[in-house]
């Protein structure tokens, strides 16, 4: 008669450790799958949704506002306007052999001419004009512009043509070490810093707002040939042209996401919020990305 209140206990105590087991279990399934989810959801990822086909275009570079998106035609002398599902709304022409732009403000973009030795503001049709520089640009092919200050990377010369609010310098030389170029093509300025493709070092290089080398991208991803480049609030995009890859960074430089399906020698990039869309040189298409 004694043992029976024990037996009870026992059995007691094992029951209410069993649900206490599987309470606390419960509630760190459910924190765990809280921090997975909100880690997921902040961070995202790129995914490929579709592709719009271009005719008779051979697009290099594109760039958007918030109603269209501009592609240049690299084989020809225009910039084609476009709305973002596809559709064409002009050619904006006489621009000679154009190779990367970027957007200025709306309906506004900066584009570099390379057989006119120029880089020029483009406003439609009628509102095209040369941005002054005071020197001899061989090829330009990239060109940024952030408040009075402007960029144009020299594809030949190896250098950046930098007017920094008036005061008028130049960057870079050939070589492949730090702060040497071997064939500049897109520049970005962003929030102070400029970011350059040096396409044939296979690599990305920083700059502060006084052309002084920050840091280097990409170095040890084996890109094969660096084509465009676009800069968002907190990431990088890099497209390798010669890989038929595309890559994408933090702002810090790390290394977080590459593309290999639906590429064929991608030769820009462009980010618009949770959308992104990549220049398919080869394949004469634009491949649209999108963050879940």
């Amino acid at each position: 008669m004694n043992s029976f209140p024990k037996i009870t206990f026992v059995l007691f105590n094992i029951d209410f450790m069993i649900k206490l087991y599987s309470t606390a279990f419960f509630l760190l399934f459910i924190v765990a799958s809280c921090k997975e989810s909100t880690t997921a959801g902040a961070k995202g990822e790129w995914h490929y949704t579709k592709s719009y086909p271009l005719t008779n275009v051979y697009p290099v570079s594109i760039t958007g506002d918030a109603a269209h998106l501009y592609i240049t035609s690299g084989l020809k002398t225009e910039i084609h306007k476009m709305n973002y599902d596809g559709g064409l709304v002009e050619q904006i022409k006489n621009i000679r052999k154009p190779k990367y732009i970027n957007a200025l403000s709306t309906g506004v973009e900066v584009v570099a001419e390379s057989e006119a030795h120029v880089a020029s503001r483009v406003q439609g049709q009628e509102g095209i004009t040369t941005i002054p520089t005071n020197q001899f640009l061989e090829t330009p092919y990239g060109v940024s512009v952030e408040g009075n200050n402007i960029v144009i990377s020299d594809f030949s010369k190896n250098t950046v043509y930098y007017n920094n609010g008036g005061k008028v310098m130049n960057f870079g030389g050939t070589g492949n070490g730090n702060d040497q170029l071997n064939g500049p093509s897109d520049i970005q300025f962003k929030n102070g810093i400029i970011y350059l493709a040096d396409s044939k070092n296979n690599r990305v290089q920083v700059y502060d707002a006084n052309a002084k080398y920050l840091k280097t991208i990409g170095n040890k991803d084996n890109i094969k040939t660096v084509g465009g480049i676009y800069v968002s609030d907190n990431e990088i995009g890099v497209t390798d042209y010669g890989g038929n890859r595309l890559l994408i960074y933090s702002d810090k430089g790390k290394l977080l996401q590459t593309f290999t399906e639906n590429l064929e020698q991608p030769s820009d990039v462009f980010i618009r919020g949770r959308e992104m869309f990549v220049v398919n040189y080869n394949a004469n298409t634009i491949a649209v990305y999108s963050k879940w």
